[in-house]
């Protein structure tokens, strides 16, 4: 176990890979270390383009997570090239992930100012499941919902409606 304060004391003693599993595990604890803005400077420093992709959307996440986006990172993980990398497998690790990118493009349009792209395109985002009839099935208060979600977000690529969860919930928006 390595304090915030060992990895900034000793960063040449940590592999790139040790750094990015505190990072992941303060963002799953929800933990902002004392001497913050120095860690988050000396993690983003570092050469993480050459992650693979699933541990690179960790650390992104992480820093979304924590309140750290970093726009070249963002639009690393949101670009085209990479995100197309995740699509298709249906393996619940990658669902996952996947989820973390929907994470990471919500932060992006919402909470990092001045990012002006890349984001995820509408398609990726998922939206209504055409497909299965729950449209029809819906309440009155869905339909509303989903009328007027584009309106108060300002616009349908937004929003995403009907999804479905790997952790089995339905989201109506």
């Amino acid at each position: 176990p390595f304090s915030p304060q060992y990895c900034l004391d000793h960063p040449r003693d940590l592999s790139l890979a040790q750094l990015c599993g505190v990072l992941v595990s303060f963002a799953r604890l929800n933990f902002q270390p004392s001497s913050s803005e120095e860690f988050f400077s000396m993690v983003t420093s570092l050469e993480l383009w050459g992650l693979d992709t699933h541990l690179l959307t960790d650390v992104v996440w992480a820093l979304c997570v924590l309140q750290q986006p970093r726009g070249p990172l963002l639009g690393l993980v949101l670009g085209p090239d990479f995100h197309t990398r995740l699509r298709g497998d249906t393996s619940p690790r990658a669902q996952s992930w996947w989820l973390k990118l929907l994470q990471i493009n919500a932060t992006a349009r919402l909470e990092a100012p001045g990012y002006q792209g890349p984001f995820l395109p509408p398609e990726a985002l998922g939206g209504h499941r055409d497909g299965d009839g729950d449209r029809d099935k819906a309440t009155p208060l869905q339909r509303g919902l989903r009328e007027a979600l584009p309106g108060a977000l300002g616009g349908p690529d937004l929003v995403r409606c009907d999804v479905s969860t790997v952790h089995g919930w339905d989201i109506a928006g």
